[in-house]
């Protein structure tokens, strides 16, 4: 027997039945059915005058004959009536009955569905709306349970979706979800549960994307459900000015059976995010006045945005886009390519406009530059290796060599000019080879050093380490011959000069307690000390560099912001980048501040050699020790007249700035607390 088959038509009317004859028949049901009854005609007999209560009773008896399964509909619909009843006046709340009824005798599970949702519904839903809204749900239903599911889906979901969305723009949905129903109820379903978590996230324009779904379901379903994840992934991102004219857009584009919506989203969410705020409308502009001339073009335009906008300004970009329009104009499908960025004419145009510099174009010259410094084969390669590999220049801002290859950035365009990005490349090389050329890799840990009183070989350990060393480089060079002068290495082989320094330098960082703290200050000195030999060496490009490292400086943490003892690294940092006024310490560390500041200054001679690195980086170390890395208040600002010595004093007396005795001892009492 199906849900609308009439089983009922001997049954005496139920206008005729007195409430005690009603309550008797509905006794005749599944149990709940009669409790629901008298617990709701207990709450509503207070607040209904007779001839109501009666009529609402009537209306449940009505329910429950409709079909054999309407009884569990008449037991919801008691159960939410005395609910209902707060928010309706008398007639209203009656007619409210009367449409689950006609419900039911369709389906028992939309008036389910229908008188559950009510409590909650009628708290966002105006009375005169009631019947609007079950005609809206109650049009998905086409007899089938797949259709009856989506419509009960409805239903239940009307609460949640009227806390963001007009009762107007629910109607809309409505009509959306019929639509695309006709095609495939598994997909409209989708659509349901992923508006529900979208609209609250959309606001005020959910309606400008509904009414985008609304154009795909008619001209494209099946690229509904990557619609609906583009807004969910990209679109939700963007503030309304700007979603709104791309929504816009996209159903443009849709009604002209131009590409992919959700695609577009995407790739204009992408774009719109990736220039300046004052620009964004511009962007998207700039895309629709296109899409009047070849909307096919309008898409690739928004995808390759951010990839121009990488090479050039967004003036200069307009001017591109200019060019392109105008071949829209003469050859559609020339202007495709051209905006795909796939035709010669886009990226002469992009060259004409550009200072940037992309390093595959002048990466052969960077390599000879490199090998005419080095006097070695050097390699050069993307930075996005270098940052794979962990290596970089003060946490990134910049890159630095490991010993064989220099790493750089693929594309240039932080200047007006391609002269100063091809100069910042030539900076940024020069710093790295300046590791190879000026000794970086070319660490003895028992070679002395120049300026300071060698601290190495009497730090706990030392000797062991020494005879461990000697005796593995023995053990390897009975192994494995090192090649003779003018051979190349083995495949896999690190050159020799790059063993022994890793070997060497890995040593010379066992000593510490603190491994990390150790390679962060060496990392600091050393690059002090070769940038100082790099501007003392080369002149003509010191005036860059400077400027290079200005750049870095812009990006660095705040002092005060970082604990103490990572605040007085970071001060170190800045001044190996040229910074002298501004510098600020703990108040509670100032002289200790004070004195690795003059031990850096002592490495920033053109004289020093890694050896005095390592003998700085021992010293800095120990007095960083003692400072506790804890988050300070206070802060005082270091005098900057206070690193220069004093006329006739010998700049070396700044060399000691640390006690043999207490070097040693703290060393060991580090290496006897790591045990």
């Amino acid at each position: 027997m199906s849900d609308t088959d009439n089983t009922n038509e001997e049954k005496t009317p139920v206008t005729t039945l007195t409430v005690p004859q009603i309550e008797a028949e509905l006794e005749g049901f599944p149990a709940p059915v009669a409790e629901r009854f008298r617990v709701a005609h207990e709450a509503l007999s207070g607040r209904l005058a007779d001839e109501t209560l009666h009529e609402w009773a009537a209306t449940g008896l009505e329910v429950a004959r409709k079909t054999v399964r309407s009884w569990e509909a008449a037991s919801e619909y008691f159960d939410s009536s005395a609910a209902v009843q707060r928010q309706l006046p008398s007639g209203q709340f009656l007619r409210w009955g009367r449409t689950g009824a006609t419900l039911c005798g369709e389906s028992p599970s939309l008036a389910v569905a229908f008188f559950k949702a009510s409590p909650n519904a009628m708290l966002r839903l105006r009375p005169r709306y009631i019947d609007d809204w079950a005609n809206v749900t109650r049009s998905l239903y086409r007899g089938t349970w797949k259709s009856s599911a989506l419509a009960a889906r409805l239903f239940e979901s009307t609460p949640h979706l009227l806390e963001t969305l007009s009762f107007d723009e629910f109607c809309r949905f409505g009509e959306f979800l019929e639509i695309l129903s006709r095609r495939s109820y598994d997909a409209a379903s989708e659509s349901l549960t992923q508006g529900t978590t979208l609209f609250p996230k959309l606001g005020s324009d959910s309606d400008h994307f509904i009414a985008l779904s609304r154009s795909v379901a008619e001209s494209s379903w099946r690229d509904v459900k990557d619609l609906f994840d583009a807004a969910s992934d990209s679109l939700v991102n963007l503030p309304s000015s700007h979603r709104v004219p791309l929504l816009s857009l996209a159903r443009r584009l849709t009604a002209m059976g131009t590409g992919e919506p959700g695609s577009m989203i995407r790739s204009g969410s992408r774009a719109v995010s990736r220039v300046q705020s004052d620009s964004r409308e511009r962007l998207l502009e700039l895309a629709d006045r296109l899409a009047s001339v070849h909307a096919a073009a309008a898409p690739e335009f928004l995808r390759s945005a951010p990839s121009v906008l990488e090479r050039v300004t967004f003036q200069q970009m307009e001017q591109w886009h200019a060019r392109g329009a105008e071949l829209s104009s003469q050859n559609p499908e020339a202007a495709v390519a051209y905006f795909r960025l796939e035709s010669a004419s886009a990226t002469e145009a992009l060259d004409a406009l550009s200072s940037s510099i992309e390093l595959n174009r002048v990466k052969d010259i960077l390599r000879m530059y490199c090998q005419a410094l080095t006097g070695r084969s050097i390699e050069v390669s993307a930075a996005q290796q270098l940052a794979d590999k962990g290596i970089g220049w003060f946490q990134g801002e910049l890159p630095t060599t490991e010993g064989t290859t220099v790493y750089l950035p693929s594309v240039i365009n932080r200047y007006v000019s391609k002269e100063e990005n091809f100069a910042f490349y030539k900076v940024v090389s020069t710093h790295q080879i300046g590791h190879i050329e000026y000794g970086s890799f070319d660490f003895n840990f028992t070679r002395p050093s120049s300026i300071f009183e060698d601290l190495r070989p009497d730090l706990p350990g030392a000797k062991a380490l020494a005879k461990a060393s000697a005796e593995a480089a023995k053990q390897q060079a009975e192994q494995m011959p090192l090649a003779a002068e003018g051979e190349q290495p083995a495949d896999g082989e690190a050159p020799k000069q790059e063993r022994e320094f890793l070997t060497d330098m890995s040593r010379f960082f066992d000593l510490f307690p603190d491994n990390r703290l150790a390679l962060d200050v060496f990392t600091v000195v050393e690059s002090t000390r070769v940038d100082t030999q790099v501007m003392d060496g080369y002149k003509g490009i010191a005036q860059m560099y400077r400027k290079v490292q200005e750049a870095a400086l812009e990006n660095r943490p705040e002092l005060e912001e970082l604990p103490a003892r990572e605040s007085i690294v970071e001060m170190l940092i800045r001044w190996s980048l040229g910074q002298r006024e501004g510098l600020a310490a703990p108040s509670d560390y100032v002289e200790e501040a004070k004195k690795v500041r003059r031990l850096l200054r002592r490495i920033a001679d053109p004289t020093a050699t890694v050896e005095d690195a390592a003998e700085a980086t021992i010293r800095i170390y120990s007095i960083l020790s003692d400072v506790k890395n804890e988050e300070e208040d206070e802060f005082e600002t270091l005098d900057p007249e206070e690193e220069e010595p004093e006329d006739g004093e010998d700049d070396a007396n700044d060399s000691e700035e640390v006690d043999r005795d207490d070097v040693i001892q703290q060393f060991m009492q580090g290496m006897q607390g790591e045990a």
